[in-house]
């Protein structure tokens, strides 16, 4: 997922910076855990590797 989602921030930085500068930052562990207890369950390691990198847009 690292090696992907730097390969569309490269995209973005050379297309569409605006769109990569409201990007919010990655969730950190202890927000992944809270979640991951709300919900009953753990996140698929993908999706958890997303948010941490970035999470969610402004």
């Amino acid at each position: 997922m690292k090696k992907i989602w730097s390969r569309v921030e490269c995209e973005f930085t050379s297309k569409a910076g605006a769109i990569l500068e409201s990007l919010n930052p990655g969730a950190d562990e202890g927000e992944v855990e809270a979640l991951e207890e709300f919900i009953g369950q753990e996140l698929p390691t993908d999706y958890r590797d997303f948010i941490v990198m970035h999470n969610g847009q402004s």
